[in-house]
């Protein structure tokens, strides 16, 4: 697959037993019970994070998981996206408000999943051309003003 110059972003469901799940890329999937791996071409990133509920053996077994997507990738579709990411960032949303690393780790990856993305298949995405920023500096997504209601004639 020819990528021309897009950055690719999957999100998966570490399930039991190790098994990853595509899913759809949204913050709202990251649940207390989950642990999530969001794969980052922009950045050259493996996030890992992991609900304030999950126990220790899914937690590693989801580091494991990540370590193996960091250097093979994942293949949806035609595309093996993550093929040698070079770093992975773990997130215990216990530690979230409490550590102040943790915490802007979080808010970093809140920002990536605020940005506006287009999904091209296999729960693949990529973000806008009009967007091209990095975490380090992504805004969060602006909400759209109310418009005014019409005037009744009169």
């Amino acid at each position: 697959m020819i990528r021309q110059g897009k950055s690719y972003f999957l999100m998966l469901d570490v399930l039991e037993g190790g098994i990853v799940n595509p899913i759809e890329f949204n913050a709202s999937n990251l649940q207390p019970e989950r642990s999530i791996l969001i794969m980052d071409e922009e950045t050259q990133t493996v996030w890992l994070w992991h609900g304030a509920k999950r126990a220790l053996v899914p937690r590693r077994m989801a580091l494991r998981q990540a370590e193996s997507l960091k250097g093979h990738g994942y293949q949806a579709g035609n595309a093996i996206v993550g093929r040698d990411l070079s770093k992975i960032v773990e997130i215990d949303a216990r530690k979230i408000g409490r550590e102040p690393e943790t915490t802007e780790l979080n808010d970093r990856l809140m920002a990536l999943l605020n940005r506006n993305f287009t999904n091209i298949g296999h729960f693949l995405h990529v973000v806008g051309d009009e967007q091209r920023e990095t975490p380090n500096s992504l805004p969060m997504k602006q909400k759209e003003a109310p418009k005014p209601a019409p005037m009744p004639p009169g």
